[in-house]
Protein backbone atom coordinates (compact mmCIF):
# COMPACT_ATOMS: atom_id res chain seq x y z
CA UNK A 1 0.00 0.00 0.00
CA UNK A 2 3.13 2.52 -1.05
CA UNK A 3 0.70 4.80 -2.35
CA UNK A 4 -1.07 5.65 0.74
CA UNK A 5 1.68 7.33 2.87
CA UNK A 6 1.94 10.66 1.38
CA UNK A 7 -2.28 10.85 2.59
CA UNK A 8 -2.13 9.57 6.47
CA UNK A 9 -1.24 13.37 7.65
CA UNK A 10 -4.37 14.20 6.47
CA UNK A 11 -7.40 15.74 8.69
CA UNK A 12 -10.92 14.95 7.05
CA UNK A 13 -13.33 18.10 6.96
CA UNK A 14 -16.71 16.34 6.58
CA UNK A 15 -18.97 19.09 4.60
CA UNK A 16 -22.62 17.68 4.04
CA UNK A 17 -23.47 20.99 2.14
CA UNK A 18 -21.37 22.26 0.20
CA UNK A 19 -21.86 24.10 -2.70
CA UNK A 20 -20.81 23.19 -6.44
CA UNK A 21 -20.67 26.25 -9.04
CA UNK A 22 -22.51 24.86 -12.07
CA UNK A 23 -20.55 22.94 -15.18
CA UNK A 24 -18.95 25.12 -17.58
CA UNK A 25 -17.92 23.16 -21.21
CA UNK A 26 -16.24 24.90 -23.51
CA UNK A 27 -15.97 21.79 -26.37
CA UNK A 28 -17.67 22.41 -29.77
CA UNK A 29 -21.05 22.78 -29.10
CA UNK A 30 -22.17 19.74 -31.92
CA UNK A 31 -20.13 17.26 -29.45
CA UNK A 32 -21.15 18.65 -26.36
CA UNK A 33 -24.92 18.17 -27.57
CA UNK A 34 -24.39 14.61 -28.82
CA UNK A 35 -22.87 13.85 -25.57
CA UNK A 36 -25.66 15.27 -23.62
CA UNK A 37 -28.07 13.50 -25.76
CA UNK A 38 -26.72 10.27 -25.17
CA UNK A 39 -26.61 10.95 -21.85
CA UNK A 40 -29.68 12.16 -21.17
CA UNK A 41 -31.13 9.01 -22.77
CA UNK A 42 -29.17 6.86 -20.18
CA UNK A 43 -30.46 8.67 -17.50
CA UNK A 44 -34.18 8.79 -18.60
CA UNK A 45 -33.91 5.00 -18.93
CA UNK A 46 -32.44 5.00 -15.25
CA UNK A 47 -34.84 7.45 -13.87
CA UNK A 48 -38.09 5.33 -15.75
CA UNK A 49 -36.32 1.77 -13.94
CA UNK A 50 -36.27 3.65 -10.77
CA UNK A 51 -39.45 4.97 -11.32
CA UNK A 52 -41.29 1.22 -11.46
CA UNK A 53 -38.94 -0.03 -8.55
CA UNK A 54 -40.92 2.32 -6.43
CA UNK A 55 -44.23 1.57 -7.52
CA UNK A 56 -43.30 -1.58 -6.68
CA UNK A 57 -42.34 -1.11 -3.07
CA UNK A 58 -45.79 0.38 -2.64
CA UNK A 59 -47.55 -2.60 -3.89
CA UNK A 60 -46.03 -5.22 -1.80
CA UNK A 61 -48.89 -7.59 -0.31
CA UNK A 62 -50.90 -5.77 2.16
CA UNK A 63 -49.86 -7.00 5.55
CA UNK A 64 -49.47 -6.18 8.91
CA UNK A 65 -46.00 -4.51 9.82
CA UNK A 66 -44.00 -6.16 12.76
CA UNK A 67 -42.99 -2.92 15.31
CA UNK A 68 -40.05 -3.11 17.00
CA UNK A 69 -39.70 -0.91 20.28
CA UNK A 70 -36.79 1.69 20.56
CA UNK A 71 -34.29 -0.58 22.89
CA UNK A 72 -34.48 -3.38 21.75
CA UNK A 73 -31.77 -6.06 21.78
CA UNK A 74 -31.13 -9.11 19.28
CA UNK A 75 -34.98 -8.71 18.68
CA UNK A 76 -34.64 -8.39 14.70
CA UNK A 77 -34.23 -11.97 13.88
CA UNK A 78 -37.63 -12.99 15.19
CA UNK A 79 -39.61 -9.93 13.59
CA UNK A 80 -38.53 -10.72 10.05
CA UNK A 81 -39.45 -14.13 10.65
CA UNK A 82 -42.69 -13.22 12.33
CA UNK A 83 -42.98 -10.37 9.26
CA UNK A 84 -42.38 -13.14 6.58
CA UNK A 85 -41.99 -13.32 2.81
CA UNK A 86 -43.36 -9.80 1.49
CA UNK A 87 -43.81 -8.46 4.85
CA UNK A 88 -42.32 -5.30 6.76
CA UNK A 89 -40.39 -4.54 9.85
CA UNK A 90 -40.59 -1.07 11.17
CA UNK A 91 -37.81 0.27 13.58
CA UNK A 92 -39.43 2.59 15.90
CA UNK A 93 -37.23 5.27 17.25
CA UNK A 94 -34.40 4.93 19.20
CA UNK A 95 -31.71 2.80 19.27
CA UNK A 96 -31.70 -1.12 18.33
CA UNK A 97 -28.66 -3.11 19.20
CA UNK A 98 -27.27 -6.58 17.72
CA UNK A 99 -24.44 -9.18 18.51
CA UNK A 100 -24.48 -10.11 15.46
CA UNK A 101 -25.75 -10.02 10.88
CA UNK A 102 -28.93 -9.28 10.78
CA UNK A 103 -29.97 -11.59 7.78
CA UNK A 104 -32.74 -10.58 5.80
CA UNK A 105 -33.34 -14.69 4.28
CA UNK A 106 -36.56 -13.40 2.17
CA UNK A 107 -38.33 -10.16 0.52
CA UNK A 108 -39.00 -7.24 2.78
CA UNK A 109 -39.04 -4.04 4.05
CA UNK A 110 -37.30 -2.61 6.52
CA UNK A 111 -38.45 0.62 7.47
CA UNK A 112 -37.01 3.07 10.30
CA UNK A 113 -39.32 5.53 11.93
CA UNK A 114 -37.76 8.90 12.28
CA UNK A 115 -34.55 8.62 14.99
CA UNK A 116 -33.82 4.80 14.21
CA UNK A 117 -30.64 3.48 14.95
CA UNK A 118 -29.67 0.30 14.33
CA UNK A 119 -26.28 -0.69 15.85
CA UNK A 120 -24.64 -3.82 15.01
CA UNK A 121 -21.28 -5.61 16.03
CA UNK A 122 -19.04 -6.31 13.14
CA UNK A 123 -15.58 -7.27 12.63
CA UNK A 124 -13.07 -5.90 9.52
CA UNK A 125 -12.44 -7.61 6.69
CA UNK A 126 -8.89 -8.65 5.26
CA UNK A 127 -9.37 -10.27 2.33
CA UNK A 128 -8.29 -13.93 2.18
CA UNK A 129 -8.08 -14.17 5.50
CA UNK A 130 -11.05 -13.21 6.90
CA UNK A 131 -14.96 -13.13 5.85
CA UNK A 132 -17.07 -10.33 4.96
CA UNK A 133 -18.87 -9.19 8.51
CA UNK A 134 -22.24 -6.98 7.83
CA UNK A 135 -24.63 -5.48 9.80
CA UNK A 136 -27.38 -6.12 7.30
CA UNK A 137 -27.28 -9.24 5.50
CA UNK A 138 -29.85 -9.04 2.61
CA UNK A 139 -29.19 -12.72 1.17
CA UNK A 140 -31.67 -14.52 -1.36
CA UNK A 141 -33.80 -11.97 -1.15
CA UNK A 142 -34.79 -9.88 -4.13
CA UNK A 143 -36.90 -6.80 -4.34
CA UNK A 144 -36.10 -6.32 -0.42
CA UNK A 145 -36.62 -2.79 0.82
CA UNK A 146 -34.50 -0.88 3.29
CA UNK A 147 -35.17 3.27 4.52
CA UNK A 148 -34.92 5.39 6.98
CA UNK A 149 -32.22 3.64 9.33
CA UNK A 150 -28.91 5.14 11.10
CA UNK A 151 -26.30 1.64 11.33
CA UNK A 152 -23.45 2.03 12.94
CA UNK A 153 -20.81 -0.49 14.61
CA UNK A 154 -20.77 -1.12 18.46
CA UNK A 155 -17.54 -0.15 18.26
CA UNK A 156 -14.92 1.90 16.33
CA UNK A 157 -15.75 0.71 12.79
CA UNK A 158 -17.75 -2.19 11.55
CA UNK A 159 -17.18 -4.30 8.69
CA UNK A 160 -19.70 -3.84 6.00
CA UNK A 161 -22.94 -1.62 6.62
CA UNK A 162 -24.96 -3.63 4.19
CA UNK A 163 -24.25 -6.65 2.00
CA UNK A 164 -26.43 -7.30 -0.96
CA UNK A 165 -25.92 -10.76 -2.45
CA UNK A 166 -27.98 -12.92 -4.46
CA UNK A 167 -30.72 -10.31 -4.40
CA UNK A 168 -31.61 -8.18 -7.31
CA UNK A 169 -33.93 -5.36 -7.80
CA UNK A 170 -33.11 -4.54 -3.98
CA UNK A 171 -33.98 -0.42 -3.14
CA UNK A 172 -31.31 1.26 -0.41
CA UNK A 173 -33.07 4.38 0.05
CA UNK A 174 -32.16 7.58 2.91
CA UNK A 175 -30.37 5.36 5.28
CA UNK A 176 -26.97 7.00 7.19
CA UNK A 177 -24.36 4.50 7.06
CA UNK A 178 -21.11 5.31 9.70
CA UNK A 179 -17.75 4.16 10.58
CA UNK A 180 -18.20 0.69 7.99
CA UNK A 181 -14.79 -0.65 6.09
CA UNK A 182 -17.44 -0.97 3.43
CA UNK A 183 -20.61 0.97 3.62
CA UNK A 184 -22.72 -0.82 0.53
CA UNK A 185 -21.49 -3.96 -1.51
CA UNK A 186 -23.19 -5.77 -3.47
CA UNK A 187 -22.68 -9.47 -4.72
CA UNK A 188 -24.51 -10.81 -7.55
CA UNK A 189 -27.22 -8.39 -6.92
CA UNK A 190 -28.56 -6.96 -10.65
CA UNK A 191 -30.22 -3.82 -10.78
CA UNK A 192 -30.06 -3.03 -7.69
CA UNK A 193 -30.70 0.73 -6.37
CA UNK A 194 -28.50 3.48 -3.81
CA UNK A 195 -30.24 5.83 -3.60
CA UNK A 196 -30.13 9.18 -1.29
CA UNK A 197 -28.09 7.47 1.47
CA UNK A 198 -24.83 9.27 3.27
CA UNK A 199 -21.70 6.20 3.98
CA UNK A 200 -19.61 7.89 6.48
CA UNK A 201 -15.97 6.02 6.37
CA UNK A 202 -13.79 4.79 9.27
CA UNK A 203 -10.28 6.92 9.57
CA UNK A 204 -8.81 3.13 9.89
CA UNK A 205 -8.08 3.02 6.40
CA UNK A 206 -5.16 5.30 6.72
CA UNK A 207 -3.43 2.79 9.37
CA UNK A 208 -4.25 0.18 6.88
CA UNK A 209 -6.30 -1.26 9.55
CA UNK A 210 -9.16 -1.27 6.84
CA UNK A 211 -7.75 -1.18 3.79
CA UNK A 212 -9.22 -0.32 0.53
CA UNK A 213 -12.33 1.01 2.80
CA UNK A 214 -15.32 1.96 0.23
CA UNK A 215 -18.54 3.63 0.64
CA UNK A 216 -20.21 2.29 -2.22
CA UNK A 217 -18.78 -0.93 -4.05
CA UNK A 218 -20.93 -2.81 -7.06
CA UNK A 219 -18.46 -5.90 -6.84
CA UNK A 220 -20.53 -7.93 -8.88
CA UNK A 221 -24.32 -6.37 -10.10
CA UNK A 222 -24.75 -4.82 -13.64
CA UNK A 223 -27.29 -1.92 -14.18
CA UNK A 224 -26.79 -1.31 -10.69
CA UNK A 225 -28.28 2.52 -9.96
CA UNK A 226 -26.03 5.00 -7.36
CA UNK A 227 -27.33 7.90 -7.19
CA UNK A 228 -28.14 10.92 -4.82
CA UNK A 229 -25.53 9.50 -2.65
CA UNK A 230 -23.09 11.40 0.18
CA UNK A 231 -20.02 9.83 0.63
CA UNK A 232 -16.80 11.15 2.14
CA UNK A 233 -14.09 9.44 4.55
CA UNK A 234 -13.10 6.59 2.68
CA UNK A 235 -10.12 5.17 0.86
CA UNK A 236 -12.59 4.97 -2.11
CA UNK A 237 -15.91 6.81 -1.95
CA UNK A 238 -17.77 4.89 -5.00
CA UNK A 239 -16.24 1.52 -6.31
CA UNK A 240 -18.09 0.68 -9.72
CA UNK A 241 -16.91 -2.12 -11.18
CA UNK A 242 -19.88 -3.58 -13.15
CA UNK A 243 -21.49 -3.58 -16.54
CA UNK A 244 -24.37 -0.84 -17.51
CA UNK A 245 -23.82 1.11 -14.07
CA UNK A 246 -25.64 4.19 -13.53
CA UNK A 247 -23.69 6.40 -10.96
CA UNK A 248 -25.42 9.83 -10.93
CA UNK A 249 -25.76 13.17 -8.67
CA UNK A 250 -23.48 11.51 -6.18
CA UNK A 251 -21.63 14.00 -3.83
CA UNK A 252 -18.07 12.19 -3.20
CA UNK A 253 -15.56 14.33 -0.83
CA UNK A 254 -12.92 14.23 1.69
CA UNK A 255 -11.64 10.40 0.09
CA UNK A 256 -8.54 9.29 -0.82
CA UNK A 257 -9.96 8.67 -4.05
CA UNK A 258 -13.62 10.10 -5.22
CA UNK A 259 -14.74 7.47 -7.73
CA UNK A 260 -12.95 4.86 -9.07
CA UNK A 261 -13.66 2.97 -12.47
CA UNK A 262 -12.43 -0.58 -11.86
CA UNK A 263 -12.13 -4.22 -11.16
CA UNK A 264 -12.60 -6.02 -7.03
CA UNK A 265 -10.13 -8.67 -7.83
CA UNK A 266 -11.66 -11.65 -8.10
CA UNK A 267 -11.02 -14.82 -5.59
CA UNK A 268 -9.68 -12.40 -2.68
CA UNK A 269 -12.99 -11.01 -1.25
CA UNK A 270 -14.32 -14.16 1.05
CA UNK A 271 -17.95 -13.76 1.48
CA UNK A 272 -19.78 -14.87 4.78
CA UNK A 273 -20.24 -18.48 3.16
CA UNK A 274 -16.68 -18.42 2.89
CA UNK A 275 -16.82 -18.67 -0.81
CA UNK A 276 -14.04 -16.08 -2.35
CA UNK A 277 -15.70 -13.52 -5.08
CA UNK A 278 -14.79 -10.54 -6.84
CA UNK A 279 -15.61 -8.70 -10.26
CA UNK A 280 -16.80 -10.55 -13.52
CA UNK A 281 -15.49 -7.42 -15.02
CA UNK A 282 -14.37 -4.18 -14.93
CA UNK A 283 -16.66 -1.60 -15.25
CA UNK A 284 -18.14 -1.18 -18.57
CA UNK A 285 -20.28 1.02 -20.34
CA UNK A 286 -21.43 2.97 -16.97
CA UNK A 287 -23.05 6.27 -17.12
CA UNK A 288 -20.98 8.57 -14.87
CA UNK A 289 -23.47 11.76 -15.56
CA UNK A 290 -23.81 14.89 -13.06
CA UNK A 291 -21.75 13.78 -9.88
CA UNK A 292 -19.90 15.77 -7.76
CA UNK A 293 -16.22 15.28 -6.78
CA UNK A 294 -14.22 17.23 -4.79
CA UNK A 295 -11.50 17.70 -2.22
CA UNK A 296 -10.51 13.98 -2.58
CA UNK A 297 -6.52 13.46 -1.05
CA UNK A 298 -5.77 12.06 -4.88
CA UNK A 299 -7.95 11.68 -7.38
CA UNK A 300 -11.50 13.10 -8.47
CA UNK A 301 -12.26 10.50 -10.66
CA UNK A 302 -10.76 7.26 -11.71
CA UNK A 303 -10.27 4.92 -14.45
CA UNK A 304 -8.03 1.92 -13.71
CA UNK A 305 -7.86 -1.73 -13.60
CA UNK A 306 -8.93 -2.49 -17.74
CA UNK A 307 -12.42 0.15 -17.17
CA UNK A 308 -13.46 0.45 -20.77
CA UNK A 309 -16.31 1.91 -23.00
CA UNK A 310 -17.13 4.11 -19.92
CA UNK A 311 -19.22 7.57 -20.70
CA UNK A 312 -18.16 10.63 -17.98
CA UNK A 313 -20.04 13.51 -18.69
CA UNK A 314 -21.39 16.74 -16.81
CA UNK A 315 -19.66 16.50 -13.96
CA UNK A 316 -17.80 18.90 -10.98
CA UNK A 317 -14.63 18.30 -9.82
CA UNK A 318 -12.15 20.92 -7.55
CA UNK A 319 -9.62 20.61 -5.62
CA UNK A 320 -7.92 17.22 -5.91
CA UNK A 321 -4.91 16.24 -4.63
CA UNK A 322 -2.80 15.47 -7.60
CA UNK A 323 -5.25 15.62 -10.32
CA UNK A 324 -9.19 15.74 -10.84
CA UNK A 325 -9.12 12.70 -13.59
CA UNK A 326 -6.74 9.69 -13.98
CA UNK A 327 -7.43 7.00 -16.77
CA UNK A 328 -4.27 4.89 -16.03
CA UNK A 329 -1.94 2.35 -18.35
CA UNK A 330 -1.14 -0.97 -17.18
CA UNK A 331 0.01 -0.33 -13.68
CA UNK A 332 1.32 -2.36 -10.63
CA UNK A 333 -0.55 0.54 -8.55
CA UNK A 334 -1.36 -0.62 -5.03
CA UNK A 335 1.70 -3.52 -5.02
CA UNK A 336 -0.74 -5.94 -5.60
CA UNK A 337 1.63 -8.74 -7.05
CA UNK A 338 0.47 -8.30 -10.10
CA UNK A 339 -0.45 -5.77 -13.16
CA UNK A 340 -3.56 -3.67 -13.91
CA UNK A 341 -4.53 -3.74 -17.03
CA UNK A 342 -4.63 -0.93 -18.88
CA UNK A 343 -8.04 1.21 -19.63
CA UNK A 344 -9.38 1.76 -23.03
CA UNK A 345 -12.37 3.71 -25.28
CA UNK A 346 -13.72 5.46 -22.42
CA UNK A 347 -15.28 9.09 -23.12
CA UNK A 348 -14.98 12.04 -21.10
CA UNK A 349 -16.70 15.35 -21.29
CA UNK A 350 -14.72 18.06 -19.05
CA UNK A 351 -15.29 21.86 -17.96
CA UNK A 352 -12.89 24.11 -18.80
CA UNK A 353 -10.11 23.45 -15.50
CA UNK A 354 -10.67 20.81 -14.82
CA UNK A 355 -7.09 18.27 -14.94
CA UNK A 356 -6.33 15.17 -16.19
CA UNK A 357 -4.02 12.37 -17.04
CA UNK A 358 -4.42 10.18 -19.67
CA UNK A 359 -2.16 7.08 -20.18
CA UNK A 360 -4.51 4.23 -21.51
CA UNK A 361 -5.45 3.46 -24.82
CA UNK A 362 -8.08 5.13 -27.36
CA UNK A 363 -9.35 7.12 -24.38
CA UNK A 364 -11.68 10.16 -26.05
CA UNK A 365 -11.91 13.34 -24.05
CA UNK A 366 -13.03 16.73 -24.31
CA UNK A 367 -12.31 20.08 -22.78
CA UNK A 368 -10.73 20.05 -19.85
CA UNK A 369 -6.29 20.81 -19.40
CA UNK A 370 -4.60 17.64 -19.99
CA UNK A 371 -1.66 17.23 -17.55
CA UNK A 372 1.74 15.68 -18.53
CA UNK A 373 1.97 11.81 -17.22
CA UNK A 374 5.43 12.77 -15.98
CA UNK A 375 4.40 15.69 -13.94
CA UNK A 376 1.44 13.46 -11.85
CA UNK A 377 3.09 10.18 -11.65
CA UNK A 378 1.23 8.22 -14.14
CA UNK A 379 2.06 4.81 -13.61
Amino acid sequence: MRYLTHCLSFVFLFCFACEVAPVQITTPDDTAAALEAEANKLEAEFQAELTERKKEVTSFPKRQAVSVPGGSVDALAAAIAQAGRGGTVVLESGVHTESATVLIPHQLKLIGQAGAVLEVTTGLHNFATTSLDPAIHVLNAPRTYITGIEIRPTGVAGGVGILVEDSPRTYLRENRIDQFQFGVLLEASDRVFIIGNEVIGTPLWQTNEAPFATGILTMKGDRAGVSGNDVSGFFIGIWACSRFGRVIGNEMQTNFLGLVLCRATPGTWKLPSGELSGSDFSAFRTLVFGNSAHDNLDVNIQAIDGANNNLLVFNSTDNAGRVDYEFTMETDRYSLGFLLPETFRNRALLPAGDTYVDCGTDNTIWGGEEVPADEVNCF
